[in-house]
């Protein structure tokens, strides 16, 4: 099976290694959609989601073109600084909604 279907093992490898932050992200938006939680983290965990479902799909994707090496580092990297970016955009969500659920400080 290795032989003919090499991009479908690394696939499932990819996913195994992402399963646990896909985990996470589908039991958090669960949870804050039926508690009715902040948008802006059930909109974040669901991009963490997506991330984890995409980045190995895409990767793939890109070692499939046949291009040549030098290029192909040059746009494993533009995809991984987007990458970055896009987690980053993530976690940001999830703070800031997590933060409307903590109480204010009083004011003086």
């Amino acid at each position: 099976m290795d032989s003919d279907f090499p991009l479908l093992h690394l696939a499932i490898q990819a996913l195994l290694q992402y399963l646990p932050p896909l985990a996470v992200s589908i039991v958090a938006v669960v949870l804050l959609a039926t508690r009715r939680g902040p948008l802006l983290a059930t909109i974040g965990f669901s991009l963490l989601g997506a991330l984890t479902l995409l980045n190995p799909l895409l990767y793939g994707v890109i070692g499939r073109l046949g291009a040549p090496t030098s290029s192909l580092v040059s746009i494993y990297q533009i995809v991984g600084v987007f990458s970055s970016i896009a987690h980053c955009a993530a976690l940001v969500l999830i703070l800031l909604g997590l933060l409307k659920l903590l109480p204010r400080p009083p004011r003086p």
